[in-house]
């Protein structure tokens, strides 16, 4: 069981490297202070790289898988818009999966039945329909 000094430590850490900081094999530490799948779902952790298939999803299986997830402490959900570019410019992860789409939990205010998704490695945030296959990458405010 981590301490109260061993989390602040680690947090401030964070902040002073502005990067990824892995609290065990299945999850990191972004600045925002939030916790973050270190793979994206479909693939697992070897303690070097993600390995495996990564998952392509609807919108809307999407925001059901993150919401299945159990780790006994955390709530975890689909990233905001703003929280998934920031996490991957701060983290230096732009350019993995250069053609795939990231979905975000955000749905366009003009048309509902789009969302927004990111593709990282052209810098690309854009809309598209719900019902289309993406990667998931979750997320949870809970420390």
């Amino acid at each position: 069981m981590r301490t109260i000094a061993s989390v602040i430590i680690a947090v401030l850490l964070v902040l002073l490297l502005r990067r990824d900081m892995p609290i065990n094999s299945g999850v990191v530490i972004g600045s925002a202070h939030q916790v973050w799948q270190r793979c994206e779902a479909g693939l697992s952790y070897n303690g070097i790289t993600c390995k495996g298939m990564a998952l392509t999803v609807s919108w809307q299986q999407a925001l059901s898988y993150c919401a299945a997830l159990e780790d006994g402490t955390r709530t975890w959900h689909l990233p905001s818009r703003e929280a998934l570019m920031s996490y991957y410019h701060e983290t230096g992860r732009s350019g993995l999966h250069f053609v795939n789409l990231y979905w975000m939990s955000t749905t366009d205010s003009q048309r509902p039945e789009l969302a927004w998704y990111l593709i990282p490695g052209l810098d690309w945030v854009y809309t598209n329909f719900k019902e289309l296959d993406g990667l998931v990458l979750c997320v949870s405010d809970t420390l």
